[in-house]
């Protein structure tokens, strides 16, 4: 295929890929937005925040996933490019053999930790009389992420065939499915352990149906499971390291934040930050549908050369979501008070400053993700990572003491000073470096031939 053909089937590829993502993502954030005042009515703000707590303190589990999936979407990619379908097959069978196996070690490791390790020590006094709704926690959750660790090889995999849009399809009814979970399951029975598998199981299910479509679309990968390449696990595990240093990070900036105060001030530190995060989460989830879906195609045109492609469309997706980033980051900075009051509708509010805190931290991460989608696109990954990750450890330094001295402002502006002091300028430094470059190169090459 020529590199216009191949650009006609990518752009094709990823029109529909965004597309599914937007009803995907579109359903993922009226779920999150219905879900979180339905849990903490049912729930109360006490038991909400210690099952906060508890998905924050163990939620680093999914990131193992990380190590694998990147790296196996780009030797998908790769190999479908040259139609090498053993080479396809043995990059499935590999990775999805070796995440099984490190989600048996995962949880048993897991298992042994907790059990290590006193539920005052771990969570704090403020907890205690959670302790047993938060042991039978530990275990289901436990057990749904180790078996997402699994599954997580079909996404990255359809993401490798830029059909993102099958998964999209199934994740969006296995979040339809949590939403009914949280009426009926946790409502009847309020209990931390209730919570986490109306939570989880939906996804699960999804990502589940998603692995037994891709085997039946492409049944020639099942064989690969038989012969594991540890070649290819060498390169996917080479290149999700990358990737496993940025989800560390990206732990930091949500989950332990959620942790972190919730640990220093008590339940109602962490139900707060978790609505802040979910606001967050659905005000970025708009975002995501069009970013996700496309570092796949610039890894394509990357690879294919096409930089012509990535240029263009940078400058004209980039024109159109940091405007609603912009106003999106207004809207919060200014009313984020009383939007969270009629959407809670508990005694759960943002403070003047905090509202300020999330517009910008919003409008500093949504840039800040726009460009690390193109900069991995490029294959930059550790430039990308390492920039993240030295982010993320100038909030937790700043975390210290901020909280201490202002409370959950203080760690929502220890959040804002990770991007403002790196990545906010760095990413779109290195990514007018990659464009320049190349399109000089290819120039020359041009003139050459």
């Amino acid at each position: 295929m020529d590199k216009l053909g191949a650009g006609e089937v990518r752009t094709r590829r990823l029109k529909l890929a965004l597309l599914t993502s937007l009803a995907g993502k579109g359903i993922s954030t009226v779920v999150q937005l219905a879900a979180l005042p339905l849990a903490i009515n049912a729930l109360g703000q006490e038991r909400f925040g210690a099952y906060a707590m508890l998905a924050a303190c163990l939620n680093w589990m999914s990131i193992v996933s990380i190590t694998i999936a990147p790296g196996l979407t780009v030797e998908i990619v790769a190999a479908n490019a040259i139609m090498d379908r053993n080479r396809e097959a043995r990059a499935f069978g590999s990775a999805f053999t070796f995440s099984l196996l490190f989600a048996v070690l995962l949880f048993a490791g897991t298992q042994l930790l907790v059990h290590s390790i006193s539920l005052e020590k771990l969570f704090g006094a403020a907890y205690i009389h959670f302790a047993s709704e938060l042991e039978s926690g530990i275990t289901a959750l436990s057990i749904l992420l180790a078996m997402n660790v699994v599954l997580g090889v079909a996404e990255a995999t359809q993401a490798g065939y830029q059909k993102q849009y099958v998964h999209n399809i199934f994740l969006a009814g296995g979040n339809m499915l949590t939403i009914f979970a949280i009426a009926l399951l946790v409502r009847a029975k309020p209990t931390v352990a209730n919570m986490i598998v109306a939570v989880y199981a939906g996804p699960l299910i999804a990502r589940g149906m998603s692995l037994a479509q891709l085997l039946w679309s492409r049944p020639y990968l099942a064989r690969g499971i038989l012969a594991v390449d540890l070649t290819a696990v060498t390169f996917m595990a080479r290149t999700g390291a990358a990737f496993l240093l940025t989800s560390v990070a990206s732990f930091c900036y949500q989950s332990f934040s959620v942790y972190w105060a919730g640990r220093r001030i008590g339940p109602l530190a962490a139900t707060q930050m978790s609505v802040f995060i979910t606001i967050l989460g659905a005000l970025g989830s708009i975002l995501m549908m069009f970013t996700q879906p496309l570092w796949p195609a610039i890894q394509d045109a990357t690879m294919r050369g096409d930089t012509y492609w990535v240029n263009r469309t940078y400058l004209r997706l980039g024109k159109y979501l940091m405007t609603y980033v912009g106003v999106a980051a207004c809207i919060v900075a200014v009313a984020g008070q009383h939007i969270t009051h009629l959407w809670v509708r508990s005694a759960v509010a943002i403070s003047g400053t905090s509202q300020i805190l999330l517009g910008a931290y919003f409008l500093l991460v949504a840039w800040e993700q726009y460009n690390y989608i193109f900069i991995i696109g490029m294959g930059r990954f550790w430039f990308a990572a390492l920039s993240y990750f030295t982010g993320a450890l100038l909030m937790l330094t700043n975390s210290t003491w901020l909280v201490a001295r202002f409370g959950v402002s203080g760690m929502l502006a220890a959040m804002c000073s990770g991007p403002l002091l790196v990545t906010s300028w760095a990413y779109p430094w290195q990514l007018n470096r990659l464009l320049v470059g190349r399109d000089s190169l290819r120039a020359a090459t041009d003139i050459s031939a």
